[in-house]
């Protein structure tokens, strides 16, 4: 009797991976599989954050994924799909934000550092600059040795 227990315990526990798993994703034609190879790249899992589509095993992942698939299935184009996705779960959905917006700062903000550091680096060179004592000229210096030596004598 244990030994049937044992083995339908076994059995459970061996299946549960595979129904875990997602189901082989078909497509009509190959270039609507490339089209979902690409897009999985290119949007990231809300949950992991760091990965994208195609490397997550989050569910919720899962289900952007089976999203992308049925867009595509109904024949939307990318922007369709884009456009959907980033207006459910907004731009941080994207792995490269759009240019526009709020984002700017994204895309401005390295570039407007580098001029400020840049404006600051020579400003700062050239009030050091200013603020060193001149060398004297020859006659400055023969002025000041022959003062030196009357006051010596």
């Amino acid at each position: 009797m244990r030994m049937i227990i044992f083995a339908s315990l076994a059995l459970v526990a061996l299946s549960l991976p595979a129904a875990a798993a997602e189901p082989i994703v078909s497509f009509d034609t190959d270039f609507q599989r490339e089209r979902y190879d690409r897009m999985l790249e290119e949007y990231r899992c809300l949950k992991c954050q760091n990965q994208n589509l195609a490397g997550s095993n989050a569910a919720l992942a899962g289900d952007l994924r089976r999203e992308i698939r049925e867009q595509i299935l109904e024949g939307n184009d990318d922007k369709a799909i884009d456009d959907y996705l980033v207006a459910r779960y907004g731009d941080f959905v994207r792995y490269s934000p759009r240019f526009g917006g709020a984002n700017l700062v994204l895309w401005l903000g390295p570039v407007i550092l580098l001029v400020v550091g840049l404006v600051a680096g020579v400003s700062m060179a050239r009030r050091s600059q200013a603020r060193r004592t001149p060398m004297p000229d020859q006659a400055s210096i023969t002025t000041a040795r022959a003062l030196l030596a009357d006051k010596d004598a």
